[in-house]
């Protein structure tokens, strides 16, 4: 069957240059080297340098001197961190040197200055952050005196600007008063006009229906109108306004701020007594089975014994159960 797929098993290759396998080793042949060496480039004329290259080979494996066998050499390490500290004592120095180059003191010459015009220089605070804080604060100071002249405010005592903006206040709250009293007012006079207008059209309407009835139609129906308005007068009657609240607030305290935490305590407190309040009011006495209300009490032994010891009396009134 000539038109049938043979279904080949391809098995892999592997060589050792790599090329069919990507899994395989480098390309290149065996034997081939891989690290390029290059001569480095001498001075032929430098004869000293190259003796002095001998000298310090030969040295590596040299035997000890018996001079130097009880001699412990210095660590390189303990050598490099000798060489830091000095470093660094070097570096403190140069800048106490610099200090004291600027100001006989040991200060900075913009901290000297900035401490006698009462301006402090912060612990975290280096020069430049220095003089932007003393600008800064005297350009405020300068821009608020300036805002004072320009109100006519400047040269006065506190008190007087505090007094002044009081009646700046007072005055602004008339006016606000006398516009709503107005608008009260206005709104008032259009409910009374209308009420007016509404009851003359009422007793037109009422005198045309009359002239239609007789006398005691007329009688009777008076009579329910006076009813129906004294009805009327009782609910139009002012109810009593029940504070919401569960505590009497005087009126001096109704402007006090009083801390969540005790406000909390209050709610509490308030509510235990409500739950005593009402557990007086609906107590219930509990009567045990096969007892009777009118029964009279009993008494324990001990109690008896000190009404005995108290009062002297060896009988009681009620049963006595020992």
């Amino acid at each position: 069957m000539p038109n049938e797929k043979k279904f080949v098993k391809r098995v892999r290759k592997s060589k050792r240059n790599g090329e069919d396998d990507r899994k395989g080793a480098k390309k290149g042949t065996l034997g081939k080297k891989t690290k390029k060496t290059k001569a480095h480039q001498a001075d032929p004329f430098n004869v000293a340098a190259r003796f002095a290259k001998i000298e310090k080979a030969k040295k590596i494996n040299k035997p000890i001197v018996e001079d130097d066998l009880d001699k412990q050499s210095v660590p390189r390490a303990f050598k490099d961190m000798q060489a830091a500290r000095e470093k660094m004592k070097l570096a403190e120095v140069e800048g106490k040197n610099k200090k004291a180059v600027n100001h006989p003191s040991g200060v900075s010459r913009i901290e000297a200055e900035s401490n006698k015009l009462g301006f402090q220089k912060k612990y975290n605070e280096d020069d430049r952050q220095l003089v932007r804080r003393v600008a800064y604060e005297s350009n405020q100071a300068i821009e608020e005196q300036a805002m004072l002249a320009k109100f006519g405010m400047a040269g006065r005592s506190q008190k007087e600007i505090n007094k002044d903006m009081q009646d700046i206040k007072d005055t602004k709250q008339r006016k606000k008063d006398v516009k709503k009293q107005l608008h009260e007012r206005r709104i008032a006079n259009i409910k009374t006009k209308e009420e007016k207008v509404a009851k003359e059209k009422e007793a037109l309407k009422l005198k045309r229906r009359r002239s239609k009835m007789s006398a005691e139609e007329i009688a009777e129906e008076e009579k329910e109108l006076a009813i129906a308005a004294s009805k009327q007068a009782k609910l139009d009657k002012p109810k009593v306004v029940v504070p919401t609240s569960r505590f009497k607030i005087n009126e001096w305290e109704k402007e006090e701020d009083i801390p969540h935490r005790e406000f909390k305590k209050m709610i509490e407190k308030s509510d235990k007594l409500g739950r005593v309040n009402d557990a007086r009011i609906n107590v219930k006495e509990k009567i045990k089975f096969n007892e009777v209300v009118s029964e009279p009490p009993k008494f324990s032994k001990a109690l008896v014994q000190t009404l005995l010891k108290k009062s002297k009396q060896k009988s009681f009134g009620g049963r006595v159960t020992l």
